[in-house]
């Protein structure tokens, strides 16, 4: 884990979402950032940056030593490849906004919803999210959703920033560092204040880990 948080410190750039890379990155500079020159003096802005700062705290536990078990573990949530933390999000957003499904009346309304999160993750609100999972959409933030210019989830929609927010409240009790570092790796800035989780919610949010291989 020191590994590969030093490896984070030294080139943050790798791991960060497209969105937050857009967000940090001057455009005229994204094709010269196979500079090694380049690269560091880059990497070592974006730790000097306010909404960097989480990663100077994070070299500060490391030096000190102080990364207790706990914290092992949520780091290696927000420390996850972008390809196994996208598919998470994206299902942890439909569970949470399944109620969503059940108070659309018309019928053109729901199609958006369906276009909004597809078939398989559309069959999970409306199965597991309306029953087993249910606690999970109390935590839907009444955030409206924006007309859609494509079918699809964007990294930047209101369900999925939702999604993101419910798993780095998760992450908090183990780590307000790792919470804190995920929210800086998928947008590029600082953390809000987390949603409150209660026993059941975060027994299943546990759950719909754990379905994706992550504890």
């Amino acid at each position: 884990m020191a590994l590969r948080l030093s490896a984070l410190l030294a080139d943050p750039l790798p791991v960060l979402s497209q969105g937050a890379r857009d967000r940090m990155v001057p455009g005229a500079l994204a094709p010269l950032l196979g500079q090694p020159a380049l690269r560091r003096s880059l990497s070592a802005n974006l730790r000097r940056r306010p909404e960097g700062a989480v990663l100077s705290r994070i070299a500060d536990r490391l030096v000190a030593g102080d990364l207790p078990d706990a914290a092992r573990r949520v780091f290696d949530i927000a420390l996850l490849p972008l390809a196994r933390l996208d598919p998470l999000l994206a299902r942890l957003a439909a569970v949470i906004h399944a109620p969503r499904f059940r108070a659309a009346v018309l019928k053109s309304d729901r199609a958006a919803l369906q276009a909004l999160f597809g078939p398989e993750l559309s069959r999970l609100a409306t199965e597991e999210g309306l029953s087993l999972l249910a606690p999970l959409g109390e935590l839907d933030d009444g955030a409206p959703f924006p007309p859609a210019a494509a079918p699809g989830l964007t990294s930047d929609h209101p369900a999925r920033r939702r999604a993101l927010e419910v798993l780095c409240a998760r992450l908090a009790q183990g780590s307000g560092e790792a919470a804190a570092l995920l929210w800086w790796r998928m947008t590029g800035s600082g953390a809000p204040d987390w949603p409150h989780l209660t026993a059941r919610q975060d027994a299943c949010l546990a759950t719909l880990l754990a379905r994706g291989g992550v504890s």
